[in-house]
């Protein structure tokens, strides 16, 4: 009969070495926590909303999503709030008139009244043609760069956005399908009073 050699296991030197990582891991992730809370202020909103997406399952997050249109701000520097209903008709409802200046900072305060997920993006053409062509090619991404929400029914959001650059706008559901069946709005900023 062959003799199996046997290694010794020594549980001390095991209970050191695993204690030592989950110690790691915690404190990473205590540090993680920390920094995403820390600073409060006027970051302290736009890193909740960050941290806020790292709680759903896949998704496509920049944060500080610069584009072709202007880019995020905070809700309390808005210069108005406008409501956008979600509906299943492939449709957006706005609660006013879109009246959009340049320079002028928009809370849009969005709800999905359907029963499907819907999308809530800010961009030019060019810019929702390239999130619809990645939302093709992934389609169960949740994306939230800072000028996009993805809602499931019955959930809100808030997207807050400072408009510069490029006045041609489209509000757009880049879910596949969504757009083809109108579920979008363009609007023109404009460049004076």
């Amino acid at each position: 009969m062959k003799h199996l050699h046997t290694i010794p296991f020594n549980f001390k030197i095991f209970a050191e070495k695993h204690i030592a990582v989950v110690l790691t891991v915690f404190t990473f992730s205590f540090l993680g926590f920390n920094l995403a809370h820390a600073g409060g202020g006027h970051d302290h909103e736009k890193k909740v909303q960050i941290e806020k997406t790292h709680q759903h399952g896949e998704h496509h997050d920049h944060g500080q999503h610069k584009s072709q249109v202007g880019s995020p701000a905070l809700a309390n520097n808005a210069d108005k709030t406008i409501h956008v209903t979600m509906l299943d008709s492939m449709k957006y409802e706005f609660n006013q008139k879109l009246h959009i200046r340049r320079n002028e900072v928009i809370r849009f305060v969005v709800t999905n009244k359907g029963k499907i997920t819907h999308e809530f993006s800010i961009g030019n053409a060019e810019e929702q043609r390239k999130h619809a062509e990645m939302m093709r090619k992934m389609p169960e991404m949740k994306h939230e760069d800072g000028n996009t929400l993805s809602l499931k029914p019955g959930d809100s959001g808030e997207v807050t956005w400072k408009f510069q650059g490029d006045t041609a706008i489209v509000f757009a559901c880049n879910i596949p399908g969504h757009f083809e069946a109108g579920m979008f709005a363009k609007v023109t900023v404009k460049t004076h009073h």
